[in-house]
């Protein structure tokens, strides 16, 4: 019978009581807890490891994303649950392991073929491997032998560089390097007598094993070779190996060696005198010694993995074929009745994202699980609440969707969300409404290290360990957000938590987990790190539940398989993990108070105009509860009288067919005005009725009845020159009238003012969108969208937040004046410097009477800005008419008694027409120069 504890392979002196942490037992389920079948995923790969192989009996563990788990085959493939830990051994029937609780020492052994399982204390000895007559370990610098009262020292000053062994009933095998050598040594030591026999030097600290007659490494003198001592006669051969760097597995039997190399071959060589290398094609993981044969480990997906019996001549065939690894939920959640997940079996066609998948689980002292249900099979689930969903898109840039029914509300930026009501945390970081709108943090906060949420309450942890809580119906202020605690731990994998009252989060060192009370404005410490947050109940990634609401209180096992949770979520009374199984269990807690459903949040206009123009003619709110109401009754009063009662239903707690027309009892329309109105409904489990999300008071709000449009006025400059020293036009809009409400959005449209030779008459362009839907109540036009001399007109309405769309404005106009650089020069010398103050900082200026410019304006006024100043000189200004035909001209003196820049020289009233315009100095005695700065005209 071969003995290699593979899974005992290696052993740090005096080993460090960190690594050797204990795994807590097996509990058993809470009453009346249910657990959901789970599906296994073929396509999953997994890691396969040879246990142990007696003739009889097959030990092998499988590692996935669900951790270790360990099979036994000997009649039958039977699972081995409970068995934990690294340091795993088969000695015959039995499978032995090794637990650490609290420091201390325990050696489980477990009859397999009985079941029947026994402890043996250890204290504070370090498990190294175990055998048919005892148990060896590391203790004090000592590797140890230990068998009932029996404990021998079998190799005293234990270096710190680390022991490899194996044993069988007799002796223990064992590597390790002495202090002070560097140099790998092999030594048999008679566990009866405690004698040691050094066998030699190593170069690989790994690569030995024993057989029934004899010792087997692998070792590099000058060449690598495989070594075979006799244990009677102490007789050696030697042959040719690989290096060891190159060998990953070794096992041996009497008749022949295996070794598994790093490459996933397999070669078994007889142990006959000039035997050949016998080649067994893998991939192979693991191989050891069974009978006068082998067993070889595959590791890959169900149709791979598995063991397989391999004989001494080198044919293989399969031994031990395992099951699949069980589907991996990546997501889990309790929604309104419903436990919802998503797995990796069953993905979208499209995304390839994990579907959703969902069960009522209903009943109070004992859970029944409903029949499985598909919420989103693609595009990909990423979050729910209630009817709301967070659905992941192929779109580019924007990949999820937030939709309520089938109809999506907003999108976001990410790859995966949380929902409650109407709002959401996108990658766990950035709070969001489902309108698709971030909700704003303070700018000294930054981005959140986390981010949690229930409803409209937000909890997240800045990047210095605060930790914050935001209420998104209110402005931001001192008091919105607050500090709720500080020294969170911001790289574990649960960092913050919010539901209802409580806010949790992880801390990096003792008590690893803090609860924040949001009503009482209290903290208690947890001593375990959280793992899921429920209303008043914080359940640990150990397994446990703390009730919050009961000071003092003891936290309470809920007993998932091996003490750990890979997934949990808690809401209402009960809670639910996956274990390292992968399977989902819902349980209900054994303690908490009533929990009345709350108002996770409300989407609604603010205001309505029920005037039947098709714009905003009803009110319908949109309400999320914490939980089911199945009747709800909406009551809008106008100060105490009550004008309408509306009733609806409340499943999943989302309440979507509630609708006010804006008419009271009687049937008549209700006067505009403000109303206030009450939400009311009992929760379906009797537990209350509708609270606000801070659980107590009324849910209740306003609403504005407003049938009556805004109208709005516009304002712009005549000409731009006239006030401004820059390009562009200027304008501003408001609501008409001192009593105005303030409008919601507004539309501001532009046109240009052209003229038609042909036909000698001012035409108008087509009316284009220049701002749509803006809050703003100003704009300036930039002068690179507009011609310099053109005539613009320009127009505003409201659009309000009752839906009300108010009339156009009045036309109003406004041109880019032309700038000196604008006009021709057809005569004499000009020229054109800087000058600041000036209309587009220059001016255009010349002595000869012979010098002209000339330009054109549209419009029934004609403007020319100059400089003026003592030396300046008369200008004259002529205009022709087209329309009217004819010409005048005026006679401008520029003298001033100091130097003025952009000074309106020349204002005239003309017929509405295009003007021809010509500039020219004068010839004043002593004062000859002239300085043009712009012409501009209105409409």
């Amino acid at each position: 019978m071969q003995l290699r504890p593979r899974s005992a392979a290696v052993v740090v002196a005096a080993v460090c009581a960190g690594l050797l942490t204990g795994v807590q037992p097996a509990q058993g389920l809470p009453p009346g807890a249910v657990t959901l079948p789970v599906a296994e995923d073929p396509s999953l790969s997994q890691t396969v490891s040879v246990v142990g192989a007696d003739p009889d009996r097959l030990l092998a563990v499988t590692t996935a994303w669900n951790g270790r788990r360990f099979w036994t085959a000997g009649a039958d493939l039977v699972a081995v649950p409970g068995v934990a830990g690294s340091r795993v051994v088969l000695v015959g029937d039995t499978v032995v392991w090794p637990v650490t609780v609290g420091g201390v020492l325990q050696v489980h052994r477990r009859d397999l073929g009985t079941g029947v399982e026994t402890v043996e204390d250890g204290g504070t000895d370090v498990f190294v491997t175990a055998g048919p007559t005892g148990w060896l370990a590391t203790s004090g610098g000592q590797l140890v032998f230990r068998s009932g009262t029996t404990r021998r020292v079998l190799l005293p000053g234990l270096p710190s560089s680390g022991v490899f062994t194996q044993m069988d009933a007799t002796t223990a095998l064992f590597s390790y390097v002495p202090a002070g050598t560097g140099t790998v040594h092999l030594a048999a030591s008679d566990l009866a007598t405690g004698t040691l026999n050094d066998l030699g030097t190593l170069s690989s600290s790994s690569l030995f094993t024993l057989t029934p007659s004899s010792y087997v490494w692998m070792q590099t003198p000058a060449t690598p070779a495989l070594v075979r001592q006799d244990r009677a006669t102490g007789v050696r051969t030697t042959v040719p190996a690989p290096g060891p760097a190159s060998v990953a597995r070794l096992a041996a039997t009497d008749t022949a060696t295996a070794w598994v190399a790093v490459a996933g071959g397999m070669v078994v060589l007889p142990t006959a005198p000039g035997a050949a290398q016998v080649p067994v094609p893998g991939p192979w993981a693991d191989v050891d010694a069974r009978g006068t044969g082998f067993v070889a480990s595959r590791s890959g997906t169900a149709g791979v993995s598995g063991l397989w019996s391999v004989s001494a001549a080198g044919t293989a065939s399969k031994a031990m074929p395992l099951p699949a690894v069980p589907e991996r939920y990546t997501t889990l959640d309790l929604d309104n009745g419903r436990v919802v997940y998503a797995g990796g079996l069953r993905r979208g066609p499209l995304t390839g994202r994990d579907s959703a998948l969902a069960r009522t689980v209903s009943g109070t002292t004992t859970l029944v699980a409903g029949a499985e249900s598909t919420l989103a099979a693609d595009p990909a689930f990423v979050g729910v609440s209630g009817t709301r969903r967070a659905l992941a898109t192929l779109d580019t840039g924007l990949p999820i969707d937030f939709v309520d029914g089938g109809t999506v509300t907003g999108r976001a930026v990410g790859a995966r969300a949380k929902v409650s009501g109407p709002y959401a945390v996108v990658d766990g970081t950035l709070p969001y409404r489902v309108s698709g709108s971030r909700v704003a943090l303070p700018a000294a906060d930054g981005t959140p290290v986390a981010s949690d949420v229930y409803g409209s309450r937000f909890a997240y942890v800045r990047t210095d360990g605060t930790v914050r809580l935001l209420d998104a119906t209110k402005a931001l202020s001192a008091t919105n957000p607050v500090t709720v605690g500080t020294g969170a731990c911001t790289t574990c994998a649960f960092v913050v938590g919010i539901a209802a009252d409580t806010v949790a989060w992880s801390t990096s060192a003792a008590p690893f987990g803090v609860a924040y009370d949001v009503r009482a404005k209290t903290t208690r410490t947890l001593g375990l790190t959280p793992g899921a947050v429920g209303d008043g109940v914080v359940v640990s990634t150990a397994g446990a539940a703390f009730d919050l609401a009961t000071p003092g209180s003891a936290a309470v096992v809920l007993g998932p398989a091996n003490g750990s949770l890979t997934l949990a979520a808690a809401d209402d009374h009960r809670v639910a993990w996956t274990g390292p199984d992968g399977a989902i269990t819902v349980a209900r807690l054994p303690f908490g108070t009533a929990h009345r459903p709350r108002v996770l949040g409300v989407v609604a206009r603010s205001a309505f105009s029920p005037n039947a123009d098709g714009s905003a003619d009803t009110w319908a709110p949109a309400f999320d509860l914490s939980k089911p109401v199945p009747a709800v009754t909406l009551t809008i009063r106008s100060g105490t009288t009550v004008v309408r009662t509306l009733t609806g239903t409340g499943a999943l707690g989302s309440v979507r067919d509630l609708v006010w027309d804006g008419r009271n009892t009687a049937g008549s329309a209700a006067p505009d005005g403000s109303y206030t109105w009450t939400l009311t409904g009992a929760a379906a489990d009797g537990e209350g009725g509708v609270a606000a999300v801070d659980g107590t008071g009324a849910a209740t709000g306003t609403v504005i009845v407003d049938r009556v449009a805004e109208t709005v006025t516009l304002s712009a400059t005549s000409s731009t020159a006239a006030t401004r020293t820059t390009g562009g036009i200027p304008l501003t809009w408001k609501p008409a009238g001192a009593a105005s409400r303030a409008a919601a959005v507004y539309d501001v449209r532009w046109r240009m003012v052209m003229y038609d030779f042909d036909r000698d008459v001012v035409v108008y362009d087509t009316a284009q969108a220049l701002r749509t839907g803006t809050t703003a109540t100003a704009y300036t036009v930039p002068e690179s969208n507009v011609f310099r001399g053109s005539t613009y007109q320009f127009a505003a309405r409201v659009r309000d937040g009752a839906g009300n769309t108010g009339p156009w404005s009045a036309w109003v106009d406004s041109q880019q004046s032309l700038d000196d650089r604008d006009l021709f020069r057809t005569a004499g010398p000009w020229s054109s410097s800087t000058a600041s103050g000036s209309f587009l900082g220059t001016t255009t200026t010349a002595t000869s009477q012979n010098a002209m410019l000339d330009g054109a304006v549209i419009g029934s006024r004609l403007y020319v800005w100059a400089t003026t100043c003592p030396t300046c000189g008369e200008m004259r200004v002529g205009v022709a008419t087209r329309s009217v035909g004819g010409s005048s001209f005026w006679v401008v003196d520029t003298r001033s008694a100091t130097t003025k820049r952009k000074v309106l020289v020349l204002s005239k009233v003309l017929p509405r027409g295009y003007q021809s315009v010509t500039i020219m100095p004068w010839g004043t005695s002593g004062r000859p120069r002239i300085y043009v700065d712009a012409v501009g005209s209105d409409f």
